[in-house]
């Protein structure tokens, strides 16, 4: 199944556009009627891409604030999503199923489709949404079967919406990270990931990839993964008592400072500082780490209801016995490790939140998660901890599966976000040394791409992960070239096309891509290629590329598909605009050139081999040869 089309009657500056996303069809929405028509064989398509995916991409081209991103939101926001906007909102998305004559469609709001009105009327517009399955008689140009779509009908295929939360002034979706996809009513499954949300493992490899192409020497190859000891106590803007602290949650970090005052006091201040008798670096920096997790979790026990659920609920709960005294109070002044105390936690904020699984709930089982982290950390080699950090180059690590980095990248990719609200956007906060944001969205963004385009299955209940099915896919990137340096962006399609490659051939692939750069359109066909402009009201109006872009240089596409006026920068076109006026003044009165003339001409002299231009430099060097 893929999309392809969209009419979108209103959608914030979208109004009353339909947009083509495929050349098999030509589709149009009239008076609430909706045609299809086969349109007539490719063959340059099948010439240039063959069997590729590479045919079913499209490219969303434009000024800013033209309405790329709000075209993407209306095929890759989530069914909640659309509930609370089709109130407002109103449009349609066609797509092709497998079977030869039949389609499938999602209508939001009150789009008027000629077809779905006696549907409306037997089942009701449900909260303003609806989708259908419809089948077309390509003879008669008419539908002729309409039946309400079920979950079924949308079982092997996902729309997956990727972005970056930075681009957005006012991010229309929630930070956290989603647990998977659901197809309700019928609706396709949506799937809603930050760049940056796919996983440090895939990040991680993109880099060491990038990495190896760099010289040995360059200061590059020390790029490093590094987590920090601090990451969640000072979430919380407000401090446990001292006494609790310096009981039950004190850090080598406090001590330290501690021993620093005091021997400042007696003026000692060359003085080493002193600590336990097989203490090393990595041992403190690992108790710190967990006790950082620890006082977090303390605090979010501080704000909870202590009675609960005592008081709320009518039936009492079973508490069960995983390896603490009770965890329906708190371990204060209790005389054990900083992982037990962690557990003890987790069960604590179960307790008195979870109403179903009690102190066995989604906290608990991410403080099992914390105590793996702690355990595969501590196989890692001394040399790489500081009492501050944990610091690996990427070129070190072992990617293998079983090895220590491996398992320690399974946990901090495998939890989800909890209810209770405690980590919702990751686990376990890290970061990369010595690569600019450029080279950190190419891993980011081709960390995307693998997890969801090539390692995604769908698994059904009762199913074996070897029996899963990739499903078929809709990929949306809004703007993924970002910070990327233009050799990055000349390359980008080629190296998707390469990755994507590694699919399934079975399962069908459509790619969906909005950009700022020229260089990823000389890589396509111009029908391939969505124009979005606005006018003088703002309102979106979109067409189609209107000259050939495969393999045009960027100055012609920059003219044609982006509504360039001009290809150099304005100061520099301004001055020159300006200068080859007066120039042209001197040509007509050239038998009669002041000194000030003559002075021009000497300055310009002097800047022709400045100007980058070939085309604009030969105007002026005419100019004053005639002059001389």
């Amino acid at each position: 199944m893929r999309l392809i089309y969209c009419y979108i009657e209103r959608f914030r500056n979208i109004q009353n556009q339909g947009v083509l996303f495929s050349n098999d069809f030509r589709c149009q929405y009239k008076n609430t009627r909706l045609l299809i028509e086969k349109a007539d064989a490719n063959l340059t398509a099948d010439y240039v891409y063959g069997n590729e995916f590479m045919r079913n991409i499209r490219l969303l081209v434009g000024k800013t604030g033209s309405g790329k991103t709000n075209l993407l939101q209306i095929i890759g926001m989530d069914e909640w999503q659309r509930m609370d906007s089709a109130k407002i909102d109103s449009y349609f998305m066609l797509y092709k199923m497998d079977a030869q004559n039949e389609f499938f469609i999602e209508v939001v709001g009150n789009v008027l489709l000629e077809f779905a009105e006696k549907q409306n009327k037997e089942r009701g517009h449900k909260n303003n949404i609806a989708s259908y399955k419809i089948t077309y008689d390509f003879e008669h140009n008419r539908i002729v079967n309409v039946i309400p779509a079920i979950s079924k009908d949308t079982e092997n295929i996902v729309v997956v919406n990727a972005f970056d939360r930075n681009a957005f002034a006012c991010c229309p979706y929630d930070d956290e990270r989603q647990g998977g996809f659901g197809n309700h009513d019928g609706f396709i499954g949506r799937m809603i990931t930050q760049f940056g949300n796919s996983s440090v493992s895939m990040e991680c490899d993109y880099l060491k990839h990038y990495l190896e192409m760099m010289p040995k020497d360059s200061i590059k190859r020390k790029t490093s993964l590094v987590i920090r000891w601090d990451n969640w106590q000072y979430k919380h803007r407000f401090d446990l008592d001292e006494r609790l602290i310096e009981q039950d949650y004190w850090t080598y970090k406090d001590k330290a400072e501690r021993q620093r005052l005091q021997n400042a006091k007696k003026g000692k201040h060359s003085v080493s500082i002193r600590y336990g008798k097989g203490s090393t670096p990595k041992r403190r920096f690992l108790h710190d780490l967990m006790t950082d997790f620890a006082i977090y979790l303390r605090k979010w026990a501080e704000c909870l209801d202590e009675v609960f659920p005592e008081d709320t609920l009518s039936c009492s709960r079973e508490i069960y016995d995983l390896g603490i005294e009770d965890p329906t109070v708190l371990p204060d002044g209790k005389k054990i490790s900083i992982l037990k105390r962690i557990d003890w936690l987790c069960q604590y904020i179960d307790y008195h939140t979870d109403e179903m699984f009690g102190n066995r709930g989604l906290i608990w089982q991410i403080g099992d998660n914390i105590k793996d982290i702690f355990n595969l950390l501590n196989k890692m080699d001394d040399k790489y901890f500081t009492e501050e950090e944990f610091s690996i180059p990427v070129m070190d690590i072992d990617l293998s599966e079983k090895s220590a980095m491996h398992e320690l990248f399974e946990r901090m990719e495998q939890y989800r976000p909890d209810q209770v609200g405690v980590f919702t956007n990751c686990l376990l906060p890290y970061k990369w040394t010595h690569i600019s944001s450029g080279e950190y969205q190419y891993a980011k963004v081709w960390g995307i791409l693998e997890e969801y385009g090539v390692k995604i299955k769908i698994l059904k209940q009762g199913e074996k992960f070897s029996e899963a099915r990739q499903p078929n896919m809709i990929l949306l990137l809004d703007e993924p070239e970002n910070y990327m340096h233009p050799e990055m962006c000349r390359t980008f399609i080629h190296n998707m096309n390469e990755l994507l490659q590694q699919r399934n051939p079975q399962s069908e692939l459509q790619v969906i891509l909005s950009t700022h750069s020229p260089f990823m359109l000389s890589d396509v066909l111009s029908n391939q290629i969505i124009k979005m402009d606005y006018d003088e009201r703002g309102l979106c109006v979109i067409s189609n590329a209107e000259k050939p872009s495969f393999a045009a240089n960027i100055h012609s596409i920059m003219a044609d598909s982006f509504f360039l006026k001009y290809t150099i920068g304005e100061q520099a076109r301004l001055f020159l605009s300006e200068k080859f006026d007066l120039f042209r003044s001197m040509l007509r009165r050239r038998d009669d050139l002041s000194e000030k003339d003559r002075i021009e001409i000497k300055k310009m002299s002097e800047l022709l081999p400045n100007i980058g231009d070939e085309l604009i430099r030969h105007s002026f060097a005419s100019i004053i040869e005639n002059l001389q």
